[in-house]
């Protein structure tokens, strides 16, 4: 079975958020581990794991690269700041949204719109990427837990 994560910046100019591609992880055992909890059981399995992932990619987006040399820029932190979490329950899937909404959090990380004087910071979509293995252990040790 496949989980998709997907990097979203909740942009405040924007009506839409500005979704990043899915990134798939692969788990083994999810059909079983779930066929030993009840309905409700699945459901809080389900958006603890979510949540916890998103919790480590938020922790990674959080972070700031060492500023270029010979730049004068005064960092505010704010963009680091405002990373949040947030469960996005529409029909019948269970999904965790990892945010910004920082105006100029797009054109600092976000994969396709980040602007080339930001070259030195990384995209959303290469951070979560780094970050698939760590969630994937994360799930699976879960899993294999309950089975």
């Amino acid at each position: 079975m496949s989980i998709d994560i997907v990097p979203v910046f909740f942009c405040p100019k924007i009506n839409h958020p500005a979704k990043g591609r899915a990134l798939q992880i692969e788990v083994f055992g999810v059909p079983e581990a779930l066929a030993k909890l009840t309905p409700l059981e699945q459901t809080a399995f389900l958006e603890g794991t979510l949540f916890r992932a998103a919790t480590i990619i938020q922790g990674e987006l959080a972070q700031y690269p060492s500023q270029p040399s010979g730049t004068t820029y005064r960092r505010t932190g704010t963009l680091g700041r405002r990373w949040t979490s947030r469960k996005d329950t529409g029909g019948d899937q269970i999904a965790v949204e990892v945010g910004n909404n920082t105006e100029y959090a797009p054109y600092v990380m976000g994969q396709g719109t980040q602007a080339r004087w930001n070259s030195h910071w990384q995209t959303d979509a290469q951070i979560a990427e780094s970050a698939l293995p760590t969630i994937q252990t994360m799930i699976q040790a879960q899993i294999n837990a309950i089975t």
